[in-house]
């Protein structure tokens, strides 16, 4: 579809072949994954987008910081979180698949490895 079909940080399902692939547009990037969490096969592309939270500390002090430019999606069933670049687990050794994404002409195109 054309880019601006897409609403920032909202994950839109589209069937490819058999496949359910999400697309998440993310400021001016695109990002696509399978709709299909590693853990138990849940409905991944229907959890939330968000920045990445990250943390630490120095002495005493906790420090927290949204990380805009690294996008992550959360498992809608047991809330796995998901880098959307990588599609490696936050916390953990779990991975979505994930597809690169072009925008051309103002078209984004998914990149799946196979013609449907």
């Amino acid at each position: 579809g054309s880019t601006s079909s897409f609403e920032a940080g909202v994950p839109r399902i589209v069937t490819i072949g058999t496949r359910e692939i999400g697309v998440v547009r993310w400021g001016k990037a695109f990002y696509a994954l399978r709709n299909h969490c590693p853990d138990q096969g849940g409905p991944l592309c229907r959890g939330a987008v968000r920045p990445l939270l990250s943390g630490g500390t120095a002495g005493q002090q906790v420090s927290l910081e949204l990380e805009e430019d690294r996008p992550i999606i959360a498992c809608p069933w047991h809330h796995y979180e998901f880098d959307l670049k990588t599609g490696h687990e936050i916390r953990g050794g779990r991975r979505a698949v994930v597809y690169p994404v072009e925008v051309i002409d103002g078209e984004v195109f998914v990149r799946t490895g196979r013609r449907s």
